[in-house]
């Protein structure tokens, strides 16, 4: 049995971020339905060919997934218009929700129409959705069920001949066993000719997020939808605990459960990292730990109530992921650098929701009082508002200093101290990096490090006290001082060769721990983990790692790992000598601390071919930028022990090495980018004989904004084969692309156009 609580006929285009707010008088389950329609590219021919798309927010947790530079969902409980084509579609959202007010905010892309919002209370554990008239199935129709245990599930359908039903359970397509080529029609029209076949779960849905998506063909028809829920344990937020050794220093793996909400209170249990606790009451004051939060949550734990600190648990919802791809997605619509604003947001809470600093600064940016005011942020632990606030704040300052020179660390500035105070010493010329506080340099040291990391889920925090000073420097920074004070003969090593005398070093760590920022793209594993060495100094334990790899250890060793995950070389990273391959600014040499052993960086895309032989390249902070950076490219045999230094001037990461099948040649693909929706790629060749070297001129690269490598393979020993994709935009709104094949021929370095694919408009 269920009651209607409420609805609202909409008919109308809903705006981004437009609230709509409702009561519930009692707690319990309830069903939130949403009806909508989204258009296609092709059908908003308009709006310049941009699809529509739309996602629902319940208090505070989204339903979708935002990917891509413009918003595009396409996510369970989502409308995409490439994908529903201005067909209705509705979705029913069945979940537990407390007493009070309550706002579902609409997260839009283009121009969504919305039809109606209907919400149930279910009085009952037991329920049929069709029967009780609260699920009415569409050519698309998605259920989604969160944070209840569903004991019994039992769906039936019927299909006439020319009509078939696809159902997907949690992004799974639940197969046809018996029709192999129409597999994905569970319910096949010419197997039941008008029949009804019924589907049921066997064993319990756990209480995570569980979603069931339906698509069709004709007039299928779904019967009943019945569902047993458990509603004697319910729990209205979850959460995890996750121990960031960011945030959590040394190798605790578990953290106290407290008999009030205080760090020297009674612990009640321990709980590891990644376990699941139920949330009774998020915000509740209390005792302050140093740089973390006076925010504990009090929380269920195995029939236990106790209070955590809010540091130690991410409620579902508010993950350290979802919120970096809020602060993306605010960052594109505000056309800032992500980097460099997901740096500082790492910087200043490690993004997390509930971070107080010791002046009292609140969420995730930590704005102070007057910066709120500004950017109008009513409630600071709110981090939808603290993440649009903060975007905003940092567009401010960007639109306000806009001088030559060192401006990101002015900027930087601007925001540690405030903006007004900075531009005043700017204007009357009196900034004077020297003259900072040691906080606020230990601020930029800290941003800028992160920027060039890129690591996200394992910040860098400098000591305000560190005497040593790790600076990886803006592309607009280094535009005036590295650049031009580059020397001109350094092209000159390219050849050099070291001995093996000069790199043989034997490795003698037995707690070898670094980290990896990017993917490895010849091996598309995610590579940003934590891994060891424990006991033998050859046994890699950890299955998340990838090999063969590249890397440097906490003593700033290069180790060498192979295909076989055997450690077979490591030396000094100073034997790189990037200090000379690169170049330095009188800048740096002001600010970088000699004593400070090594500033370099190895990039993920490693290449081991033959046997023992290793391509890869390595930079130092005097080479980044804010987005790019300036590379060399090395190959050592760990066989010999020789070293050689093929490039020293490859511009962006690395995303591909392709050698040649007699082993001869290399191709190294980087990218590029160079702001705001400008994104470049690069290619080389180099005969690994005579270290010559040829880049490959694109000839469509400047009538383009953007392109991207697709495709890279060696037809044989003298010839590849490339696709590259190229687009045009308007502000980010892709208006043209093509895509070319090409041929190069290393012999007479001649590209030859092979197709071009058809060039259409598209969003």
């Amino acid at each position: 049995m269920t009651r209607s609580i409420t609805s609202e006929v909409f008919d109308r285009v809903v705006k981004d971020q437009e609230v709509w707010d409702f009561k519930v008088e009692k707690n319990g389950v309830y069903a939130i339905s949403v009806s909508a329609k989204c258009k296609n590219w092709s059908q908003n021919f308009r709006r310049l060919f941009n699809d529509d798309d739309l996602a629902v927010q319940i208090d505070d947790y989204l339903f979708a997934e935002m990917k891509g530079k413009k918003r595009e969902f396409a996510s369970p409980g989502s409308w995409n218009g490439n994908e529903i084509k201005n067909n209705s579609k509705t979705v029913l959202f069945i979940l537990p929700l407390r007493s009070g007010s309550h706002k579902i905010t609409f997260w839009v892309g283009g121009q969504p129409f919305v039809e109606e919002i209907k919400i149930y209370k279910m009085e009952e554990s037991e329920i049929d959705l069709v029967g009780d008239g609260i699920f009415v199935f569409e050519k698309f129709s998605d259920i989604i069920i969160k944070n209840l245990t569903v004991e019994e599930l039992k769906i039936s359908a019927n299909a006439g001949v020319g009509s078939n039903l696809e159902m997907k359970v949690d992004g799974a397509v639940e197969e046809n066993s018996k029709y192999k080529r129409y597999k994905k029609w569970y319910w096949y029209g010419r197997e039941l000719k008008g029949d009804s076949r019924e589907y049921q779960i066997a064993n319990a849905m756990d209480n995570s997020q569980h979603s069931f998506e339906f698509d069709c063909q004709g007039k299928p028809n779904i019967t009943s939808f019945k569902l047993k829920i458990d509603t004697e344990n319910v729990e209205y937020e979850v959460g995890y605990i996750k121990i960031y050794r960011d945030i959590i220093s040394g190798h605790s793996s578990t953290v106290y459960l407290r008999s009030t909400y205080s760090d020297k209170s009674q612990i009640l249990a321990e709980i590891k990292d990644g376990e699941r606790v139920g949330i009774h009451k998020i915000i509740i004051p209390g005792d302050y730990l140093e740089n973390l939060s006076e925010i504990w949550h009090e929380v269920i734990y195995k029939g236990i109530k106790g209070y955590i600190l809010s540091s130690f648990i991410e409620i579902e919802g508010q993950e350290r992921e979802r919120i970096i791809d809020l602060i993306k997605e605010k960052c594109n619509q505000y056309s800032v650098d992500q980097s460099l604003v997901l740096s500082i947001a790492s910087v200043e809470s490690h993004f997390k929701p509930y971070a107080r600093s010791y002046s009292k600064r609140k969420g995730i940016f930590q704005l102070g009082d007057k910066a709120l005011e500004d950017v109008r942020v009513t409630d600071p632990y709110d981090f939808y508002q603290n993440i649009d606030g903060g975007v905003r704040y940092y567009k401010s300052i960007e639109t306000r200093i806009t001088d030559r020179g060192d401006v990101l660390i002015k900027r930087l500035v601007a925001w540690h101290d405030g903006p007004s105070t900075t531009i005043d010493k700017i204007k009357n010329k009196s900034f004077d990096y020297n003259k900072l506080s040691d906080e606020t340099k230990s601020f930029i040291k800290s941003v800028l490090a992160n920027i060039q990391k890129k690591d996200w889920y394992h910040i860098i925090s400098i000591p305000t006290t560190a005497l040593v000073i790790l600076f990886i420097f803006s592309s607009v920074f280094l535009s005036q001082n590295y650049f031009n004070n580059k020397n001109d003969n350094i092209s000159e090593t390219a050849n050099t060769i070291y001995s093996s005398e000069q790199i043989d070093k034997k490795y003698n760590s037995t707690d070898l721990v670094t980290y990896f920022p990017v993917s490895n793209e010849n091996k598309n594993v995610d590579t940003s983990r934590f891994f060891s060495v424990i006991g033998e100094k050859e046994d890699i334990k950890d299955e998340s790692s990838y090999y063969p790899n590249v890397f440097l250890d906490k003593n700033d060793n290069v180790i060498f790992l192979n295909s076989q995950r055997k450690i077979v070389k490591s030396f000094d990273a100073k034997s790189l000598k990037l200090e000379k391959l690169l170049g330095e600014s009188d800048i740096m040499n002001d600010l970088y601390d000699p004593n400070y052993p090594n500033n370099s960086y190895i990039d993920s895309v490693v290449l081991e071919n033959p046997s023992g032989v290793f391509y890869f390249s390595a930079t130092n902070s005097y080479a980044c930028g804010a987005s790019n950076c300036t590379y060399v490219f090395y190959r050592f045999d760990s066989n010999s022990g020789k070293l050689e230094v093929l490039d020293t001037d490859i511009f962006g990461g690395i995303q591909g090495l392709y050698l040649s099948p007699d082993l001869q040649n290399i191709i190294w693909v980087a990218s590029s980018s160079g702001g705001y929706c400008l994104e470049g790629t690069s290619m080389g060749v180099i005969n690994l004989f005579d270290l010559k070297k040829n880049i490959i001129k694109d000839p469509l690269e400047d009538h383009y904004s953007v392109s991207n490598l697709e495709n890279m393979f060696w037809k044989n020993n003298t010839e590849f084969q490339f696709t590259m994709s190229y687009q045009s935009n308007n502000d980010c709104g892709y208006l043209r692309s093509t895509k070319v094949d090409w041929l190069y021929n290393i012999n007479n370095s001649i590209l030859i156009k092979l197709d071009s694919h058809s060039e259409q408009s598209h969003p």
